[in-house]
């Protein structure tokens, strides 16, 4: 894994090659994605999106443990907001439900 794969399983990643390449984090995201071992991916809005609107993701709903974690700088309330982007697995299972997150992490986090 390198900072600009997509984690699809406890064990496999890929290379988008894609506008999702280029999709920012928000812990209040417009976009929710769900990614599978084949490499599809399935995106779906999570609220009303207007022209000018940036479309996020939240990174951790892929991710377990990040090549390159990040100070958060979305805007989001506190409570909302992770404030440092790591991965889901330092997000405290109390916690982890706030967000959509894909099969595998619900998985490790077990």
């Amino acid at each position: 894994p390198i900072w600009r794969t997509i984690q699809t399983s406890k064990n496999t990643h890929t290379d988008p090659r894609s506008a999702l390449l280029y999709m920012n984090h928000s812990c209040q995201p417009s976009l929710l994605t769900e990614h599978g071992l084949a490499g599809e991916v399935k995106i779906a809005r999570d609220r009303d999106i207007k022209k000018g609107d940036h479309l996020t993701f939240f990174y951790p709903s892929t991710e377990w443990a990040m090549d390159r974690p990040f100070d958060c700088l979305c805007g989001a309330p506190e409570g909302v907001c992770l404030s440092s982007v790591q991965g889901s697995k330092y997000i405290p299972n109390d916690r982890i439900g706030q967000w959509f997150v894909n099969d595998h992490i619900l998985s490790l986090k077990k």
